[in-house]
């Protein structure tokens, strides 16, 4: 390797990365996610054991009935339809198994259900549908289990104010996670790895998981997403007011955050590397906002993954939430945050393929980032050129 691309240059001072990371408590692969054996059931509790009918205990209790899964595998549970504010509360070892045939554990549009400390695996859901499905239901709380290796999604809700938290999501034929007409929840400190098993085409849906459709504000936080066949975190049509902070996304073929056609997005103190290795269009792409507007991106730390806000042709995509249809990359506001690259093909900047140079002049913004590149690097891209450091302050950027 020559020696100019092996040294890196810092183009800017860092003197204020120390007060960004004050701000951060980024996931490490340590944290409370899965099933734990320190969780009971509580006294009072309605038991289920093995080969015991999920379905006909809860017809035979009042709606708020708390149920305890005992430990062992069940197998026979299929599209178990829960009465509002119902708790499964599994016993440590409790197991609920598909055998590959059952399309799914949970379909309900209840309200207020919880799903604790359970490993739920090996459901054939249908396309796009998780092995827990709530179609509409709003308030649930999904945490402490191990949801993985079923045949397309984990979890898939709609309905507002939902909770996936401290679930481990891994190896799922599609993705982990899927949303879309809600609003509000949070998806925190899950582990969401190696999904997409099935090697599913990422330009229509699969990788670590994608909310679509008009949901709004959703806050997706402390999760650790990694080595998923696709984009990391996705949000994709007319979604308004996520917030993505303080996630560490890595080794993701993808993207690791993708805002596409949606607006309003706040993504802050995550920590985003080494993804989109099999990602074309400008390279490694840590950040990427495509037709999005409004968004505001700052505090996170990139390594070896770019940047970008992109202009498509997009206007055959319905709006309700975001107001334009013809879905102009416009105000985005990147700021604060730290990148290092590695290697000439490692981009930030802005750009279009559909001749719209409006993009340029969108007020799209690069303030007070800070960048380690190589040498000589045109790491930047403006105007459909790449661009070095000093040709990119030329555009009044950074």
């Amino acid at each position: 390797m020559r020696r100019a691309v092996v040294a890196l240059l810092v183009i800017v001072t860092v003197g204020i990365a120390v007060s960004l990371l004050a701000a951060r408590r980024v996931p490490t692969s340590k944290g409370p996610r899965g099933p734990q054996s320190s969780i009971s059931c509580p006294s009072g509790s309605v038991s289920i054991a093995p080969g015991q009918s999920w379905q006909s205990a809860v017809n035979a209790n009042a709606s708020g009935t708390t149920f305890c899964i005992h430990a062992g595998t069940h197998s026979s549970v299929s599209s178990l339809a829960p009465k509002n504010n119902d708790k499964f509360i599994g016993e440590p070892g409790a197991v609920v198994d598909g055998g590959n045939s059952i399309a799914y554990f949970i379909n309900s549009g209840a309200d207020g259900v919880t799903v604790e400390n359970l490993v739920i695996q090996h459901f054939k859901t249908p396309l796009q549908d998780g092995a827990i499905e709530i179609p509409h239901g709003s308030n649930w709380f999904i945490a402490y289990n191990n949801i993985s290796y079923n045949y397309e999604v984990a979890v898939y809700w709609g309905g507002s104010g939902n909770q996936i938290r401290n679930n481990i999501m891994n190896y799922n034929g599609r993705e982990a996670y899927a949303c879309s007409h809600g609003d509000g929840g949070i998806m925190d400190n899950n582990e969401i790895a190696y999904n997409n098993t099935r090697n599913l085409s990422t330009s229509f849906e699969a990788g670590g998981g994608k909310c679509g459709f008009a949901y709004t504000n959703l806050v997706v936080s402390h999760n650790w997403v990694h080595h998923n066949k696709g984009p990391g975190l996705w949000t994709d049509t007319d979604n308004k007011g996520f917030i993505y902070e303080n996630n560490l996304v890595e080794n993701n073929t993808g993207q690791g955050i993708d805002d596409e056609v949606s607006c309003h997005t706040t993504i802050r103190y995550n920590t985003i590397r080494y993804n989109g290795n099999q990602w074309g269009w400008h390279g490694p792409m840590g950040i990427w906002l495509a037709n999005s507007a409004n968004d505001d991106v700052y505090g996170n730390i990139l390594v070896n993954n770019g940047m970008m806000a992109v202009e498509q042709d997009r206007n055959d995509t319905p709006y309700t939430n975001c107001g334009d249809p013809n879905w102009h990359t416009r105000n985005n506001h990147f700021h604060d945050n730290t990148v290092t690259l590695s290697a000439q093909g490692q981009q930030v900047g802005i750009d279009e393929d559909n001749h719209d140079t409006g993009v340029y002049s969108g007020s799209n913004w690069f303030q007070n980032n800070h960048y380690t590149v190589p040498p000589r690097c045109s790491c930047w891209r403006w105007g459909g050129n790449d661009v070095d450091r000093s040709r990119w302050g030329t555009f009044a950027q950074d």
